[in-house]
């Protein structure tokens, strides 16, 4: 037998050994089941916020259209329940953000919902019952600054409408108690849409909690 017909044989049996092991490697892999265990898994995150008490309370004294600014939050905050307290939608809508007009027009269509109708929800609710500041918490997301204010307004006497359901309930004393989301876009503090997610917001009254000093939020990962 030829040299050559010695290295053919030899590369023949190289080659069968080699589809030998990947079909046994093949078979292995094939018989066994990849089994899953679901596991929790925790992710903290730590954020800086500065929570700020007004003492006492700092009511909102209207003002008219002219004198209404957005270069500070409480500005902001003013000037958006004095549009409301006028029934001026359109003034209100203003003091949001662009992408949030928006998101608010596209919602009012979808539910068939008028200016009109939302500006005469505001009637005797602002204007006859007005609206206490109590604190600002002031923080940092994506590169933007973002300032939560917290208000109350007294709800003795006050007919509330869900509009959901359609069912009215009657308040005979108490507070309505809620958080103004505003971000701060060059010189002006807009009102804005941007943290409807986020559990920093939707968790603020924690944070006005003067009883805590550190404030858990879990949220469920996106």
């Amino acid at each position: 037998m030829s040299l050559y017909s010695r290295f053919l044989q030899l590369r023949f049996l190289v080659c069968v050994l080699v589809f030998l092991h990947c079909s046994l490697a093949l078979a292995q892999i094939n018989s066994s089941d990849l089994q899953f265990r679901s596991k929790s898994v925790l992710i903290e995150t730590r954020l800086s916020i500065l929570v700020g008490k007004y003492v006492p309370p700092l009511f909102v004294q209207y003002t008219d259209k002219s004198n209404r600014t957005t270069v500070s939050p409480e500005k902001t905050a003013i000037a958006f329940f004095s549009a409301m307290a006028d029934g001026d939608y359109a003034e209100w809508l203003a003091l949001w953000s662009e992408e949030s007009r928006a998101v608010m027009n596209d919602r009012n269509k979808s539910l068939n919902r008028s200016s009109a109708e939302l500006a005469k929800n505001w009637e005797g609710i602002i204007r006859s019952r007005p609206v206490e500041l109590l604190g600002r918490a002031d923080y940092e997301r994506g590169g933007f600054r973002f300032s939560l204010v917290n208000y109350r307004i007294r709800t003795q006497g006050l007919t509330i409408t869900d509009q959901a359901s359609g069912q009215t309930t009657s308040k005979q004393s108490g507070f309505f108690e809620g958080t103004i989301a505003l971000k701060k876009n060059g010189v002006r503090w807009e009102s804005v849409q941007d943290l409807a997610r986020d559990p920093v917001f939707s968790n603020s009254a924690l944070l006005f909690d003067d009883a805590r000093t550190e404030v858990l939020i879990k949220r469920s990962a996106e």
